[in-house]
């Protein structure tokens, strides 16, 4: 294997390394793309880098990051992927209050924002992008509004952890949010699935306290664990026939819930999912449900335990 061992911001030589020899040669960087693109052998970090560039020669050209034609900041470190993938860390300074992605961007590579301040209060994704990932915007700590566009595909892990969102609306075109990927966004009220978003990964809404509205998606196959534990405003919740499985601790401590309808098809409710949700006056349990944990309804209201006994008492 073949990846890029060194680069300096500015310079026009780069370091490629041949895994199999042992060797480390320096290419220019018209050079390095010419051996790449007429390479048989993928060469990492030049093939591809994931990022806010597409390809290894525009990550090396671009040196700043231009918001509303203000040059923001340089491109301060490079680094790699688990699959040795080179992308661009950009160092954001002086930076105004709104952050535009640039339409020519597919990708938003992890952590693309590393280091940057805490001024930015809106982020507009280009109508290009369909790959937010992990930890992007992690630490924008007054960040309020995101606009995303109707290409977007997936979010990562931890992309807007603790951030200040208020409100989010989230493209058909999305198929997948990672785990944490809004966890303790306590300013956020509401959230809508698409029907195209199938999967979710743990802990995705964990600690929205303010969340007072959520519609699932109807094509949702699972709540993972802590998917929206401690969202202690949420007044109602529906879940989704499609949704075969109620994750550990997935509405764990929503202790203003006032109505839970499991729609037929659930299969599985599992440890404290809904452990401490003691105001919920109005539950359905379908008889699809096969399993629920001991310990589901721990601490809910008595309207609820009592539907749990019933279940229990129903042989299903």
């Amino acid at each position: 294997m073949k990846y890029v061992s060194h680069y300096e911001e500015g310079s026009q030589i780069v370091r490629i390394t041949d895994t199999v020899s042992n060797t480390t040669k320096e290419y220019s960087i018209s050079s390095a793309v010419e051996l790449a693109e007429g390479s048989d052998e993928e060469i990492r970090g030049v093939n591809t880098a994931l990022g806010t560039v597409r390809d290894f020669s525009e990550a090396l050209a671009v040196e700043s990051m231009r918001i509303r034609d203000k040059v923001l900041g340089k491109v301060f470190d490079y680094g790699y992927t688990e699959d040795w993938f080179l992308y661009p860390i950009f160092h954001v300074e002086n930076l105004t209050s709104e952050l535009i992605v640039p339409d020519w961007a597919e990708i938003l590579s992890e952590s693309s924002f590393r280091g940057s301040n805490s001024v930015v209060e809106k982020v507009v994704i280009g109508k290009n992008l369909i790959d937010i990932q992990s930890m992007c915007f992690k630490g924008f700590s007054r960040l309020k509004t995101v606009e995303l566009n109707s290409k977007l595909a997936l979010i990562g892990k931890q992309a807007f952890y603790g951030t200040d969102i208020v409100d989010i609306c989230l493209p058909d075109t999305l198929e997948y949010i990672g785990s944490s990927a809004f966890t303790m966004c306590r300013s956020l009220k509401s959230v809508k699935f698409p029907n195209n978003l199938s999967e979710i990964g743990s802990s995705v809404f964990n600690g929205c306290s303010k969340m007072e509205s959520l519609v699932l998606s109807e094509n949702l196959m699972e709540l993972p664990e802590k998917s929206f534990n401690g969202c202690a405003s949420l007044r109602s919740v529906t879940i989704p026939g499609r949704c075969e499985t109620i994750g550990e601790s997935a509405f764990c401590n929503c202790d203003g819930m006032k109505e839970l309808i499991i729609e037929n098809g659930c299969t599985y409710i599992e440890s404290c999912a809904f452990q401490g949700c003691d105001a919920i006056e109005r539950i359905t349990i379908p008889a699809s449900v096969k399993e629920i944990a001991l310990d589901a309804f721990s601490g809910a209201s008595e309207i609820a335990y009592t539907a749990y006994k019933v279940w229990r008492d129903s042989g299903v």
